[in-house]
Formats: structure tokens, sequence, C-alpha cells
């Protein structure tokens, strides 16, 4: 069979190459790359539901609807009860970082109770209070800051408390809902939601202080101003504990809670009826990522690939010769790069950020680029040591039409699994890993007989070949 003369088009494809290479940078620096939370900062949020019901199909809609580039990931793939989500930093305006990042935590606490009908639950509870009673929860946490005597306090909640109920008989989706129809000032409605969710908190969510805290503005029990709750509040948190983190009925969880003497135990369990709901997932972690921490982590990545190519280069450099070793490196420095231009397109395209999974991507791609470089050279080596005249282009041309088989059977059995894993994976983790080696694999196997061989016949033409 006659060989492909690939070394007479070797200008034309270095051409080629170099202009990928230089529209690739330009994209990189233009457009820009697409980052994950662990590279641009954000929050990661760990949680758990009460049972395996929700599926993270249906929990990634619900929380595509806070952020639509959420990442989500099952924690425990045997019980499908935990899941973790991470979310970018909201893009707002310098000092409202507080305000969006706590509309977007209440967001998701709504996404993750949607599926236990988590809202009318609370709204529920609201509408069975009375004006004294939101009007004593306001004073308690006087969400306008107010100044002045408790007389003057109490006045003014009375008359929100009053508006409170009013629009509660015009059934509001939820508590953001009734604080905008009570409040036209966007911070004022903030504080008021905030303090209507502490009037309603879930059970299973709530930490032994703030319960502690929540019983004692509320006094249930008729406790003495000085007296606190951090007994009762002791007692629920153990018992929660011994159910898998999860009370299931108020009077079971009363069995485990002991009061003082002629403290009467059915005012307490009627008090947590009316003011708590149980809640069916709870928030097991909440970690925030500054953007100078994920910047330390993108450098991270990127020293990584860099020190995985130095040590390529000190390698092959001993294993074979200096000449083949910058040729390897050249070829590898021209898969990352375009790779990373079309990887910031499809970042455009198709929402693909810079994550963990696709930083080992890369790092794959370079072992697998590396890999078919290595099996052309080594023929190309054998092929010289063996020669007796003729052109070092010819003995060039030949090893690569005879590796060439190799190399093409390889890269399209290697495409065609991670082209499985990427079209029909229905997994984020794995999708954004696959993506990235799918363009590897074709930029690599193209490298290896067009960028790597063609850079060691111009290192050669200066020098020996062995050198």
């Amino acid at each position: 069979m006659r060989d492909i003369q690939f070394m007479e088009k070797r200008k034309v494809f270095g051409l080629v190459s170099v202009v990928l290479f230089v529209v690739s940078l330009g994209l990189i620096f233009g457009i820009g790359i697409e980052k994950s939370v662990d590279y641009e900062g954000g929050t990661k949020l760990t949680v758990q539901f009460e049972t395996s019901d929700v599926q993270i199909g249906a929990l990634r809609e619900q929380v595509s609807q806070v952020d639509n580039k959420a990442s989500l990931a099952s924690m425990d793939p045997e019980t499908h009860k935990v899941y973790s989500v991470k979310i970018k930093n909201p893009d707002v305006k310098e000092g409202q970082e507080a305000e969006a990042s706590l509309a977007r935590l209440r967001g998701l606490e709504k996404a993750f109770g949607s599926f236990f009908d988590a809202e009318n639950q609370r709204m529920a509870l609201l509408k069975g209070f009375s004006r004294q009673q939101i009007a004593a929860g306001l004073v308690a946490e006087n969400p306008y800051v107010i100044e002045g005597t408790d007389a003057e306090k109490q006045s003014q909640y009375d008359a929100v408390a009053g508006q409170i109920v009013a629009k509660l008989s015009e059934n509001p989706a939820d508590v953001e809902a009734l604080a905008t129809a009570v409040e036209s000032d966007t911070a004022k409605q903030v504080a008021l939601s905030q303090s209507l969710l502490l009037m309603t908190p879930a059970l299973n969510r709530t930490t032994e202080d703030l319960l502690a805290v929540l019983l004692k503005n509320q006094n249930p029990l008729n406790r003495a101003s000085s007296d606190n709750y951090e007994d009762v509040a002791r007692n629920i948190i153990a018992y929660r504990e011994t159910q898998g983190d999860f009370i299931k009925d108020f009077s079971a969880m009363m069995e485990g809670v002991t009061l003082r003497a002629n403290e009467d135990k059915a005012v307490l369990q009627q008090f947590f009826e009316k003011s708590f709901t149980l809640g069916s997932y709870r928030i097991v972690s909440n970690e925030t990522f500054s953007p100078s921490i994920a910047s330390e982590q993108l450098t991270e990545a990127a020293e990584a690939i860099i020190l995985s190519l130095i040590g390529i280069l000190i390698y092959i450099a001993f294993r074979f010769r200096l000449g083949y070793a910058i040729a390897s490196v050249v070829a590898l420095i021209h898969d990352v790069v375009i790779a990373l231009g079309v990887f910031a397109i499809a970042g455009k395209l198709l929402g693909s950020e810079l994550s963990n999974p696709v930083v080992a991507a890369f790092l794959t791609i370079v072992g697998y680029s590396l890999n078919d470089t290595i099996v052309v050279f080594d023929r190309i080596r054998e092929n010289l040591q063996g020669a007796k005249g003729g052109e070092v282009a010819d003995h060039m041309n030949h090893s690569i039409n005879q590796t060439l088989s190799r190399t093409i059977v390889t890269s399209l059995t290697t495409f065609f699994v991670v082209g499985v894993i990427y079209w029909f994976s229905n997994n984020a983790t794995l999708e954004d890993f696959a993506l990235p080696l799918l363009i590897g694999i074709v930029i690599g196997t193209y490298s290896s007989i067009f960028v790597a061989s063609p850079t060691l016949l111009l290192w050669h033409s200066s020098r020996p070949i062995d050198s």
C-alpha cells in the first residue's frame, strides 16, 4: 500500500495549527472560559431529605429556577437522600451581596421544600396566628430596627400585623409574596419575610441554640423572664438525633422531653403544632467559597498542568532524546490551548464550566495525546536507527503510516466510549469530564501526526535527530 505523504503537507497543516492556536488564545482571553463555583466562588450546600423519593432530575429542575448553572451531585447513591448543590455567587452591585445571598438561600430552601408542600404548610400556620401573636413575634425580632420604647414598637408592629392578617386572606403564595404585599420598600420586605420565616420554623432544620431562643421569645410555658429553654431544646435535639435527624411526629417527640414540675407537656405540644412545621429536609452543611480561594484553586489547576508538561519533558528527554521531548511538549501545549479554546465556545453555547472534573479531563488529554505521540516517535526512532541512507522526512512519513491504523482505531474506539458517556450518562459530573475529552481525542490524534512529527523534523533541520 502506498504511503500517505504526511510530511509533504507539513507546512499546510503547520499553518492550520498556528491559526487554530492563535484563534484559541483569542477565545480564551476574549470571550473567556465559564468557571464553576470551585474556580469563581460561591456556595456549596449539602442537603439531606427525609425520604428517597426526591430524584436528582426533579431536584435539578427545581434548583435551576434559582440558578440554571447550579451543579448537583448525589452524595448517597444507595438511598438517594443526600445531595450536594454548588451555586455561584450572585452577580449583583457592590454592597448588595448579602441580600442577594440570602435571597438565593431562600430560593434553594423553597426548591427543596417544593417536594413536600412546605410553603403551603407554612402559610397555613401563619393563617392560624392571631394579630397579637404576629405583633409579638415582630416586636421580638424587630425587623425594621425601630428605636424607641417597647410601647412604640408594639404600636408600630401591631399596625403591620394588622396588614399581614388582612393580606393572608388573599392567599399569598409564600412569605415573600406576603411581605411584598405589605411593604413597598425592598429592604423592609426582606427583613419582614425573614421574621415571618422565624415565626414558622421547620423543627428538623432548627439548631439547638436557635430553638432555645425561639422558645424563650414565645415563652409557651410561661417561665420567668430570667429563665431560658435550653433544657427543652437540648431534649428535642437529642430525640431528633435518635430518629435519624428527622422528627416525624410531635406527640412522639414530647416523650423525649423532660419538663419542670407543674409544666404541662400538652401545652408545649400544642405550641409546636401551631408554630412549627416539621420539615422533610435539612441543610447538612453550608460552605462559602470566596473568589480569592477560588482563584487559588484555579492557579493550582494551571500549575498541575504545567508541572505535568515539565515532567513529560524531562522523562522523554531521558527516555528518547531532547528533540523528541521538545516536539512532544509543543504538541501537548498545542492540544491543551486548542481544547481550551473549543471549551470556551462550549461554555457560551452549552453552558459548560471549568470545574474539577474538567481539569481532570485536561490532564487526561495530556496523557492520551502523549500516548499517541510516543507510539509514533518510537517507530520513528526505530526506523531511523535501522535506516541506511535516505531522507529523514521519508523515514518519518513511513513511520507515521505504519502506526496510522493503530492510531485511528484507538482514537475511534475511545471517542465512541467517551461519546456514549457524554450523550447518554445523564450525569452532570460525567458530562463535564467527557466533553473536553471528546475535544482532546480529536485534537490529540491530529497533533500526533501533524504537529509532533513535523516539529521533530524541524528540530532535526538545525541539529542531529538524536541530539
